[in-house]
């Protein structure tokens, strides 16, 4: 039968298991308890820390290119070495699984005990008959997975994600401390049970978010905090998105991740983009043209008929701003062709969502690409209270109707390098739309590329490329505010910062290569701006208090990060103040939108008005709203 595997025998057999690998077809399960037999080793697996570095994971800093500016925090970069094993017949004892990639696994009648999966991913996985008993789950998450026939018996779960389960069946978490977990999207529920008895330690059940029937017995309830959605690559989180969710979870909220990286179609998406970026073009011509006519012969522009009259929800007019041709390929403007459509405030990449839409509803063939992701995005838009996106890598120009500047960098699929990457741009727009439509907007808030996303949502001009350098090394710089204007409330950012700028020099970190001017942008009112080296002037913070909007170009959450001992990392040239400053004002409205929400929960019917004018697209596992957002 063979001795267990040591430590370092684990370790000096990776370089052999990983050549074992590359000689099988792609995503082929490798059976660990034979290859351990035929190695001379037993199937059992004890005290062994699988995140091996340079082999399983890494850990790195992110810092200029001469090294005199590096953050303290350091991000996980996973290897696939750990993808697709199949533990059937292994015994798992006090083992550490953290930070690693665990995707496409399979786990088949096994037990796991006093095991640790810290920021482990577990994507794509198969469970059936599994044991974990006294097992750490914090940051994890089980994303797009089967879940048939588990035990969770004393686990402790702490913001770690079930999302988009493709099943979840038979599932039992037995005095379990569940803390910030989301179960959202994906399958419906099927005896999916949380029993925990009051006596216990870890019985307690918190900000608990779910969109399906989970049977809840006896646990101890605690109070609740907003909930923040952020985008997430599980694969390779962002420093952006890392210290966001620090920012968060200091400000008294909690974020929820929503993955970035579905599973779709990528040659059919990418004739999805291209096709819709067709039509949004030809439909912003078509109200441009009627838009000429009512200024010409003064007729009355005719109102666009919905094609989603068949859901519950009535939406707005359809009338639209129409896009100029931009004065070159790095920039683009949509001027007003409507009362109705600047009341509205839609642009270009909400027309393609809105065009998709209709489209999709009236045939469901047509964008299901698309479709998928919309959905994708909205079953974790629903059950949130705010949005916050982050920075990343640039948006695909053909959302707001440019063409590519050479210097435009977009991601690819690891799959299909051939084609660009797109899920990021469809999903934050996709989200963008749904707080727009919704009659009671959620708040929204953008940093960096975020708030590029939001400001080509409202028509803002999209410089590609401002022939800056020095703004795409972690360039410190003072945020220079534009003159207060009269009628500005106290809590605008223009007033706030000013307050700060007062007393100190309000330096923020830029990482930035693109930029925009809030000038056209519909309900959107900048209150910082800067001439960069390269000539142009862009805008760096903005607002739009009626619909609940921040956003901001620098990297404010970048005051996160520091050293328990001290100020070290990116945050000893954030000013604290301004970056708070900025950030309050979105703290502020998500607090408020919760109590609201809260207390219309309560008191159902009292006097609020319904919160959502973007016509319902209603999951298979629909349930009531006090069990679809739990206040435990």
């Amino acid at each position: 039968m063979g001795f267990p595997i040591t430590q370092s025998e684990f370790e000096n057999i990776l370089d052999e298991f990983l050549q074992y690998k590359k000689e099988l077809p792609p995503k082929s399960k490798i059976h660990l308890a034979s290859y351990l037999r035929d190695k001379g080793y037993s199937s059992v697996l004890q005290s062994l820390n699988f995140a091996v570095p340079g082999k399983t994971v890494n850990m790195i800093q992110m810092q200029r290119a001469d090294g005199s500016l590096a953050s303290a925090t350091k991000l996980p970069r996973r290897m696939d070495l750990l993808n697709n094993i199949d533990f059937t017949g292994c015994e798992i004892k006090n083992c550490q699984f953290d930070a690693c990639d665990l995707s496409g696994t399979v786990w088949y009648d096994l037990d796991v005990h006093d095991s640790s999966f810290n920021n482990t991913v577990i994507n794509h996985a198969s469970f059936h008959k599994v044991r974990f008993i006294n097992c750490h789950f914090t940051q994890a998450t089980l994303d797009y997975s089967k879940l048939d026939d588990l035990l969770f018996v004393e686990n402790t779960f702490l913001r770690t994600s079930f999302n988009y389960l493709k099943q979840f069946h038979k599932v039992m978490f037995k005095d379990c401390l569940l803390q910030q977990v989301p179960m959202l999207g994906g399958a419906c529920a099927v005896e999916v049970i949380i029993n925990n008895s009051p006596e216990k330690k870890l019985s307690q059940v918190s900000e608990l978010l779910i969109d399906k029937q989970i049977a809840m017995k006896q646990f101890k309830k605690t109070n609740t905090k907003p909930a923040v959605l952020v985008a997430w690559n599980n694969g390779a989180p962002l420093m952006s998105a890392v210290l966001a969710e620090k920012m968060i979870l200091a400000k008294g909220m909690y974020p929820v991740r929503m993955d970035i990286m579905a599973e779709v179609d990528a040659a059919l998406l990418d004739k999805e983009i291209n096709d819709l970026s067709r039509l949004t073009q030809k439909r912003m011509q078509q109200l441009n043209s009627e838009e000429t006519k009512v200024k010409k012969f003064g007729t009355k522009l005719p109102q666009e008929k919905t094609d989603l009259n068949h859901e519950h929800h009535a939406e707005q007019s359809e009338d639209a701003l129409a896009p100029e041709q931009h004065s070159g390929p790095n920039e683009n403007t949509f001027p007003v062709v409507s009362t109705e459509w600047k009341k509205q405030g839609m642009c270009f990449p909400l027309m393609m969502i809105q065009i998709m839409r209709e489209e999709n509803a009236k045939n469901t063939s047509s964008f299901p690409q698309m479709a998928a992701l919309y959905r994708h995005a909205k079953s974790i838009f629903d059950q949130v209270d705010a949005v916050l996106l982050t920075g990343g890598q640039d948006m695909d120009p053909r959302f707001y109707g440019a063409e590519r500047h050479p210097k435009t960098g977009l991601p690819t699929y690891t799959d299909y390098p051939e084609f660009s990457d797109p899920r990021r741009d469809i999903l934050e727009f996709s989200l963008v739309y749904m707080q727009q439509r919704a009659s009671a907007p959620k708040p929204l808030c953008g940093i960096c590329r975020g708030s590029q996303v939001i400001a080509a949502s409202y028509g803002a001009t999209i410089f590609q490329e401002l022939d800056s350098p020095e703004r795409r090394q972690y360039l410190v710089e003072a945020i220079q505010l534009k003159s207060i204007k009269a009628a500005a409330p106290l809590y605008s950012t223009s007033r706030t910062l000013a307050s700060v700028a007062d007393k100190e020099v309000p330096n923020v970190i830029f990482m930035h290569h693109q930029g925009y001017d809030l000038g056209p942008a519909e309900g959107i009112e900048a209150t910082a701006s800067k001439k960069t080296s390269g000539g142009k002037v862009i805008d760096i913070v903005g607002e739009n208090l009626p619909q609940n909007i921040t956003l901001v170009q620098a990297h404010i959450e970048y005051y996160m990060d520091r050293e328990e001992e001290g100020a070290h990392g990116f945050s000893s040239h954030v000013s604290a103040n301004a970056a708070e400053s900025i950030f309050k004002q979105f703290q502020t409205r998500v607090l408020a939108y919760y109590q609201n929400q809260r207390f219309r929960y309560l008191t159902p019917g009292l006097f609020f008005t319904k919160s959502e004018a973007v016509p319902s697209e209603q999951s298979e596992c629909t349930v009531p709203t006090p069990i679809a957002k739990s206040f435990i």
